[in-house]
C-alpha cells in the first residue's frame, strides 16, 4: 500500500495528537509499525533514535518535512542496516556476483555459495568476504538469506533440498528470491517458509548485468509489508527502484507481465 499525499497529513496530525506513540498511530493508520517508523524517519518527524523532532507547529498546520542532506539520507538507511548483522548470497552468475558484492560493499558480513568453487573463490578475493561449501553451511546465523540461480529446479534444490538453505536458516530469518520463476514454486516455497517461521519475499530484477554491477536494478517484489520494509534498506545496496507488488508470488506474475509485453513491443 503506498503512501499518499492525504495519508501522509493523517501521519503528521496523529504523530503530534498522539505524541509519538508508534502502537496507536499504527493501528489508527492501519500499517504496520515498522512501515509507519521507516517513514516518519524519512520525513524527518523522528531522528535516528526513533525521538521525536520539533518539526510540526503546535497550531497543527501543514509544515514542510526537514530536507535532509545526502548524508544524512545514507546515515539514515545505515542505521536501518545495523538490525542486519550478517546475509548469505546463494548463486554468483552474471548477476549474483556483483549483487552480492555490493552487499559486502555495504559493510554487512556475507558469506556466498556457488555450484562452482573458483567462482566463490574468486569472489571472496576481490570482496574480502566468506565463501561455503554448501548452501546450509553458507545461511548459518544469517539475517537474510538471498538467491540468484537458474530455474525452479536450482531454486527447490538450494531450499528444499537435502543441503538447501532451510536446513539451518533460524525463525525470524527472511529468505529473498531474485530468480525468475514461477508464481506457484514462490507459493510453495513461502508455505515451506511459513512452517519454519522464516519470511519469504519473491523478487526477481529487472536491469540486466549492467544494471547488476552498476547497482540500479529494478526489483519487483511479492510478499508482506513488514518484510519489505525490512529488506528494502538492503536491497537498495544494488537497486535503485524496488516495489512491493502484492503478496508472495506477484513478483514473478509482474516480471511475466513486463517479458510479454516486452516480446509484443518486438
Amino acid at each position: 500500500k503506498q503512501w499518499t499525499n492525504e495519508d501522509m497529513d493523517q501521519l503528521k496530525k496523529l504523530f503530534e495528537s498522539e505524541d509519538g506513540d508508534l502502537s496507536t498511530i499504527s493501528e489508527k493508520m492501519e500499517r504496520t509499525e515498522n512501515g509507519v517508523r521507516l517513514k516518519l524517519l524519512s520525513m524527518g518527524l523522528i531522528d535516528d533514535e526513533g525521538e521525536k523532532m520539533d518539526v510540526i507547529r503546535k497550531d497543527d498546520q501543514p509544515t514542510s518535512p526537514k530536507q535532509w542532506t545526502e548524508e544524512e539520507v545514507y546515515h539514515s538507511r545505515t542505521c536501518v542496516m545495523l538490525q542486519i548483522k550478517k546475509v548469505a548470497f546463494i548463486g554468483l552468475g552474471a548477476m549474483g556476483y556483483p549483487m552480492a558484492g555490493h552487499l559486502k560493499k555495504s559493510g554487512l558480513e556475507v558469506c556466498v555459495y556457488n555450484r562452482s568453487e573458483n567462482k566463490a573463490f574468486a569472489w571472496t578475493a576481490e570482496y574480502d568476504g566468506l565463501s561455503a561449501p554448501t548452501p546450509s553451511e553458507a545461511a548459518v546465523d544469517a539475517d537474510i538469506v538471498f538467491l540468484c540461480v537458474g530455474n525452479d529446479s536450482d531454486v527447490r534444490a538450494v531450499t528444499t533440498g537435502p543441503e538447501g538453505v532451510l536446513s539451518t536458516m533460524t525463525p525470524g530469518a527472511i529468505l529473498v528470491d531474485h530468480t525468475t520463476t514461477s508464481r506457484a514454486l514462490a507459493e510453495d516455497i513461502s508455505n515451506a517458509c511459513e512452517d519454519l517461521g522464516i519470511s519469504f519475499m519473491d523478487a526477481p530484477v529487472s536491469g540486466g548485468q549492467a544494471g547488476a554491477e552498476n547497482g540500479v536494478l529494478t526489483i519487483m517484489l511479492g510478499g508482506d509489508e513488514k518484510t519489505f520494509d525490512t529488506v528494502k534498506p538492503i536491497i537498495s545496496t544494488f537497486a535503485n527502484h524496488t516495489q512491493l507488488m502484492g503478496p508472495v508470488g506477484t513478483g514473478q506474475v509482474t516480471k511475466i507481465v513486463k517479458q510479454l509485453c516486452i516480446a509484443g513491443v518486438l
